[in-house]
């Protein structure tokens, strides 16, 4: 399993986008080899948009792995350590009712 530092670590990867578009950006406005043309423009923007989905499914799948979530929970017979068989009327919501 995955642990909270595995979590912070994918999210910091997925603000690394600002500087693949800061790149981009340098090379449409300040590089020496002349302007891109649309075909390559579009090609680079798809492909930084499928690289960013990656980033969001591995975060996703971080996140699932960290909290124990989805494919990755643990069944167990007697529900230890989960929340499923708290009734929605717990002690908290009591409280807020006096």
């Amino acid at each position: 399993m995955k642990t909270r530092f595995d979590l912070e670590q994918d999210i910091l990867n997925v603000t690394i986008m600002t500087q693949d578009l800061d790149t981009l950006l340098w090379r449409i406005m300040d590089s020496p080899e002349g302007p891109l043309t649309d075909d390559d423009l579009a090609n680079i923007i798809i492909g930084l948009k499928y690289t960013l989905q990656l980033r969001g499914d591995k975060l996703w799948d971080t996140f699932c792995q960290t909290y124990e979530l989805d494919r990755y929970r643990i069944h167990s017979t007697n529900n230890a350590g989960h929340f499923d068989n708290i009734d929605s009327t717990d002690e908290r919501s009591k409280d807020n009712d006096l």
